[in-house]
């Protein structure tokens, strides 16, 4: 499941007009799955956790949705 589904079909459609998604397809071979990273938040049962040593403004949350399975992966990095 997609974070943001409409989003991705807007990109895919100015993608597949340019017709960069069949210059890949060509090269790569037919796309078989969809990623879609995203800003995302610290989840609320982790924040106290994550921040007692650390500040909101030096962290960076990433969220990695799929169109093939319904699950999210989240990464926080420190700048």
């Amino acid at each position: 499941m997609l974070i943001d589904p409409q989003a991705f079909e807007i990109l895919g459609k100015g993608l597949t007009e340019e017709g960069k998604i069949e210059k890949f397809e060509k090269e790569s071979g037919k796309i078989l799955g969809r990623a879609m990273i995203t800003l995302g938040d610290i989840p609320s049962d982790l924040k106290e956790e994550v921040l007692k040593d650390n500040k909101l403004e030096d962290l960076y949350i990433f969220n990695c949705s799929f169109d093939f399975y319904d699950s999210i992966l989240g990464v926080a990095l420190y700048k």
